[in-house]
C-alpha cells in the first residue's frame, strides 16, 4: 500500500507539475502578447503625438493665414468704404455743380432781361429798374459767392 500511495503522490505531483508547466507556458504567451500590444500602443502613441504636433503646426499656420486674411479684409473693407464715400461725394458734388451751373444760367438770363429793360427804360420806372438791378446783382453775387466757397472748400 505504501507503493500505491507513493504512486498516487507521484501521479498527483506529476499532474501538478504538468499543470504548473501549462500555466507557466500560458502566462509566458500572455506576457509576450501583452508586451507586443504594449509596444504597438507605444508606437501608436508616438505616431499620434507626431500627428498632433503636425496638426498644431498646421493650425498655427492657418491662424496666421486667417490673421493675414483679416488684415487684408479690413484693408479691402476700408478701401471699399472709401470708394463708396468718394462715389457718393462725387455724385453730391456733381449734383451741386449742376445746380450751380443752373444758377449761373439763371443769373445770365436775369442780367440779359435787366439789360433789355434798361434798353427800354422808357417803359419802366427808375425805381423798378434800380430794384431789379439790385435784385439781379444780389442774386448773381450770391451765386458767385457760392462758387467761390466751393473752390475754397476743395482747397
Amino acid at each position: 500500500m505504501k507503493r500505491s500511495r507513493a504512486r498516487v503522490w507521484v501521479a498527483i505531483l506529476l499532474v501538478l507539475a504538468v499543470a504548473l508547466a501549462a500555466l507557466a507556458a500560458y502566462l509566458w504567451v500572455v506576457n509576450a502578447q501583452w508586451q507586443e500590444q504594449n509596444d504597438q500602443l507605444r508606437t501608436d502613441v508616438a505616431d499620434l503625438g507626431a500627428q498632433v504636433t503636425e496638426t498644431d503646426a498646421q493650425v498655427l499656420a492657418l491662424e496666421s493665414d486667417l490673421a493675414d486674411a483679416q488684415v487684408n479684409l479690413d484693408g479691402a473693407t476700408g478701401t471699399v468704404t472709401d470708394l463708396a464715400d468718394a462715389s457718393a461725394n462725387a455724385k453730391d458734388e456733381a449734383a451741386f455743380l449742376s445746380e450751380l451751373a443752373e444758377s449761373f444760367r439763371e443769373c445770365s438770363e436775369a442780367q440779359a432781361n435787366h439789360i433789355s429793360h434798361l434798353q427800354n427804360a422808357s417803359r419802366y420806372t427808375a425805381s423798378s429798374l434800380a430794384a431789379e438791378g439790385r435784385d439781379v446783382e444780389q442774386f448773381c453775387d450770391g451765386v458767385a459767392t457760392t462758387y467761390d466757397d466751393f473752390l475754397t472748400d476743395r482747397g
